[in-house]
């Protein structure tokens, strides 16, 4: 087991669908797929088996603990940290194309499958990329967000591998996002020069106050 890990540290997690009930060698089981995005520059695919649920009881929750894991696939094509994974879903809801990000500047596209077959490779970030995420512009067709160290979001058209659009997010970078259930809102997060003074808009009182309070009780700091 401890060969097949990575050998740097795991940025990323991606959970796929459980699949219930599967027919194992030890009877039905629960069977998952995970994906680990690392610093070392590679993508592992993870086959989690555990005893099918019963209950989500304690002890129901420590039996599935005890699950079985092997690595069924490894991605290999980034040549530095891999910061971000995502899948995007075919028409039928089927997870059908890997989406990772990466510091080398690139999103690489991978048949979702333990091949690891490499199908795509996405340019146009001028630094680190940073987050994934997926949004549907009319409820079929699936698109790709992505962005960056410098601020930038891409959206992108994976079926014909191009970009639709880009444009400035926020004044620094952005290190985390997401769409809306409609696909027609994007979220940013990131690091804006936004910091302690913004604490007076919640409690009236600036952080920085070197005023002495002798009546703490009182107040929501002591000073």
């Amino acid at each position: 087991m401890f060969a097949l890990q990575h050998c740097s540290g795991v940025n990323a997690l991606l959970l796929s669908h459980t699949r219930r009930g599967v027919q194992g060698e030890h009877g039905h089981q629960d069977v998952a797929t995970v994906w680990t995005a690392s610093r070392d520059s590679l993508i592992k695919m993870w086959e989690c088996r555990y005893p099918g649920r019963k209950d989500d009881s304690l002890g129901g929750m420590e039996q599935r603990a005890r699950a079985s894991v092997v690595m069924s696939g490894e991605f290999e094509g980034h040549i530095d940290w891999v910061n971000s994974l995502c899948v995007l879903k075919d028409s039928d809801g089927s997870d059908s194309i890997l989406a990772s990000c990466s510091s080398d500047g690139t999103i690489r596209l991978w048949e979702n499958n333990e091949n690891a077959t490499a199908v795509g490779c996405l340019c146009g970030h001028k630094d680190y990329v940073t987050c994934l995420c997926t949004g549907s512009i009319d409820g079929s067709s699936c698109y790709l967000v992505s962005s960056g160290l410098l601020g930038e979001v891409y959206v992108w058209d994976v079926a014909k591998q191009e970009q639709i659009f880009g444009f400035k997010g926020i004044k620094s970078s952005i290190y985390s996002s997401a769409c809306d259930e409609t696909g027609q809102t994007i979220f940013a997060g990131g690091s804006d020069e936004i910091h302690f003074a913004m604490t007076a808009m919640f409690d009236a009182m600036t952080a920085l106050s070197s005023k002495y309070n002798d009546s703490p009780q009182k107040a929501s700091r002591p000073y």
